[in-house]
């Protein structure tokens, strides 16, 4: 069916849904009739609901089921329905069916959601309509509505289905049941998979928190390597997974949270979780006894994991049988385990991908490894789930082009030619990662039925949500695929800019020209215009970010990006909650595009404003980023000083080698350089290090500059200069007012 796009409206919040139902349930005019159970479940209820306030918006006159009008649909388990033989509890699990019999419309499926995605199926694939994010859906204007005889029907090929965004969506929970995810939503939503307490994922350290038992049995936790003491919490250590103590202490915590589960949720008439998740804690740092690292040689340190985990899962088995125990295959336990050792058929493995080329797909070359690790745990697991990354996490790099998309079909079928039970997909920041809603639209089709024609996808929704721009959109998109593969680009978890020279000069210039016609085929159409300069945001954001690395900023191009970013970023933020954004983060967009500052015109400079410097730890209620309208970059990091002798006179920075353990260059300052507002510190002249430093800019070394991952700017030679002013008495003879130090930008001149 082919949709012309012309109208997004806002997301249904459910008060809003229902009151649509009743008001269209009791119009005279309206060309149908929706039926449900007498005592219909609340999922049944909404499942109507969500069929009546739909086609309120979508018909307009008749509608008609193979041209037979005065059209009847039976959601759920009508009485119609079970005279058919279509009832939930014979129907398999999450099994949707939408089926004609003249006027008479059955839309129901099994379990708790079967009747859910039987409706939203009907108005996606014969209604038109789209959710194309939480954030944005499309309705096709009203008019008759001519449907043919209707019979279609399935099933979700994999048993979980997660989208991670990172954010709180006021109306997230409904449009991951609409467009079929099934993690956990509320009974109205058709519940989903639910894990048990404590937590979903790195919970070594909230079944036995170190800060509560590390001190009185430190044999629990893990022998660090470095320091030859027993380390444990969230990032700090992991736990010993060859001591018998330890294992008792989880076997008896286990117990207690199933237990206290089902006594909660029973008052509540929840059904309890069948999950629940042992996994290590975020961090590299495994047990260096003798024992684990016997068990290590043995079995892999996956191996000595599935040891562990195979016996605190035993100790449930017979007491609950339908509890599954979830554990990861992350960092160190990636790689599968030797010696014959298997997961327990009540124990899950969740494999993740953080190894792997974001910018290929499975059968990249660069992505050998997990292809190999996914075929081999698929020998050793009854249950494989499989956790994916489709973001990389360089925060001033999130959102740079990466035409992964071509390849999302070839991972999804891989997995489910080896029987993965299901996918936590990990996709942050809707609001400025990369084709954020192409990518989501593809993962949440591909995770529902991995056999879809991919390419017809993707022209869906190139056709649909750009409008008459799709086209120019699609190319650029596969220019950059082209060129990722030609010149072999690999994009890791952590990119430094240098991951993206794969997209040469020539390519930028080829794909700006392919985005100003796309951008001219909308005619100022909204919301096709905004779109396609959303497409154009991480092409300028790279633009900027090479000039600043280079010194390039005055350039013509890029002065036409930096102008770009400015005036369209704001506008589009707006549509996103700030509740669950990091606002430096955010704002880092629009920084990319600030103008380099006077002082240094016709140099060679890397340009670092407020929004690319750690403020803190995030520990220091001292320390925020704050508006400042005296700032050249409007922003500035504000430092609380009264509090603390780390920020008495003389005022010293420098840049620190985190390697080598020496300051290269640093300088002391008496006195402020002025008391009327911002000066230049002038730092002096170093070879950046090849590898990790920071350039610190308080007494805490909490607020600095990191070049982790800035790879472009190893082994050049530069001056530095900061931009700060000091306010108060500390610094401030005859000054009453509070002691503050405001940073607001770092820039370093090539020499």
């Amino acid at each position: 069916m082919k949709i012309s796009v012309r109208l997004t409206l806002p997301c249904f919040g459910v008060a809003a849904v229902a009151a649509c139902f009743c008001a269209i349930v009791a119009a005279a005019d309206v060309p149908f009739e929706i039926r449900s159970p007498q005592d219909a479940k609340p999922h049944e209820k909404r499942a109507a609901q969500e069929l009546s306030a739909y086609l309120a918006r979508r018909v307009a006159g008749s509608l008609t089921v193979a041209g037979r009008g005065g059209v009847t649909f039976h959601v759920g388990d009508t009485p119609f329905a079970r005279e058919k033989g279509y009832v939930s509890t014979r129907m398999p699990d999450e099994q949707w069916l939408i089926r004609s019999y003249g006027k008479d419309v059955i839309l129901n499926g099994g379990g708790t959601r079967g009747a859910l995605y039987a409706v939203s199926h009907f108005l996606e694939d014969f209604c038109g309509v789209r959710w194309w994010s939480p954030h944005e859906e499309f309705v096709p204007p009203p008019a008759p509505l001519a449907l043919p005889r209707l019979d279609a029907s399935g099933r979700p090929a994999f048993r979980l289905r997660t989208l991670y965004t990172g954010m709180h969506e006021p109306n997230g929970g409904e449009v991951a049941m609409r467009v079929r995810l099934n993690d956990y939503r509320g009974p109205a939503l058709g519940g989903g998979f639910r894990y048990g307490s404590p937590g979903s994922c790195h919970t070594f350290d909230k079944y036995l928190p170190a800060a509560k038992h590390l001190k009185e049995h430190p044999e629990w936790y893990s022998l660090s390597k470095d320091s030859n003491r027993r380390v444990g919490g969230q990032h700090a250590g992991q736990l010993c997974l060859t001591d018998p103590g330890c294992r008792t202490a989880m076997k008896a915590r286990l117990k207690e949270f199933i237990e206290k589960d089902r006594a909660d949720l029973k008052k509540r008439g929840v059904a309890p979780p069948l999950v629940y998740d042992i996994s290590e804690n975020d961090n590299w740092n495994y047990c260096h006894c003798t024992n684990c690292l016997a068990a290590c040689e043995r079995w892999n340190l996956s191996g000595l994991l599935l040891d562990f985990i195979n016996d605190i899962a035993s100790s449930v088995r017979d007491a609950y049988p339908d509890v599954i125990v979830n554990t990861f295959a992350y960092h160190g336990t990636e790689k599968p385990p030797k010696g014959g050792k298997r997961a327990a058929d009540n124990v899950m493995v969740r494999l993740c991908n953080t190894q792997s080329n974001r910018a290929g797909g499975i059968f990249d070359p660069d992505n050998t490894i997990f292809r190999d690790n996914l075929e081999a745990w698929s020998k050793v697991a009854k249950r494989l789930s499989i956790w994916d990354y489709a973001i990389t996490y360089t925060r001033e790099l999130t959102g740079l082009p990466l035409p992964s998309e071509f390849y999302y079909a070839d991972s999804f079928r891989e997995c489910a030619v080896r029987g993965v039970f299901g996918f936590f997909w990990e996709h942050e920041s809707p609001h400025k990662a990369d084709m954020w809603e192409l990518k989501y639209f593809l993962e949440t089709k591909l995770m529902e039925n991995p056999l879809l024609d991919s390419d017809e996808l993707i022209y869906t929704f190139m056709r649909e949500y750009y409008g008459a721009a799709g086209d120019k959109v699609l190319q650029y998109r596969r220019l950059l695929d082209v060129a990722r593969r030609a010149r072999k680009g690999f994009v890791s978890w952590f990119p430094a800019l240098s991951s993206f020279s794969w997209v040469t000069e020539d390519d930028i210039a080829a794909g700006q020209t392919l985005l100003t016609d796309a951008e001219r085929a909308t005619n100022g159409e909204e919301p096709f215009q905004s779109r396609v300069r959303r497409v154009r945001v991480g092409l300028d954001r790279l633009v900027c970010l090479r000039a600043r690395a280079s010194g390039r900023a005055d350039e013509p191009a890029v002065r036409a990006a930096a102008a770009r970013l400015r005036a369209f970023w704001p506008g589009w933020m707006d549509r996103y909650p700030k509740k669950g954004r990091r606002s430096a983060e955010d704002e880092l967009v629009a920084a990319i595009g600030l103008p380099p500052p006077q002082r240094f015109a016709g140099k060679r400079i890397c340009d670092f404003p407020v929004q690319f410097i750690n403020p803190g730890s995030g520990n220091e209620k001292s320390v925020r980023v704050v508006d400042d309208p005296e700032s050249e970059a409007g922003r500035a990091i504000q430092v609380d000083a009264d509090g603390s002798d780390h920020y008495n006179l003389p005022y010293t920075i420098g840049l620190y080698d985190q390697v080598a353990r020496r300051a290269v260059v640093k300088r002391s300052f008496p006195k402020p350089l002025s008391e009327a507002g911002y000066a230049w510190y002038d730092i002096g002249e170093a070879q950046m290090p090849t590898n990790r430093a920071v350039i610190w800019l308080t007494g805490t070394w909490q607020t600095s500059l990191s070049t982790r991952d800035k790879k472009e700017l190893y082994g050049r030679r530069f001056s530095i200069h900061v931009s700060a002013k000091f306010t108060g008495r500390k610094y401030c003879p005859g000054s009453d007012e509070p002691s503050r130090i405001w940073i607001d930008r770092v820039v370093l001149v090539e020499q």
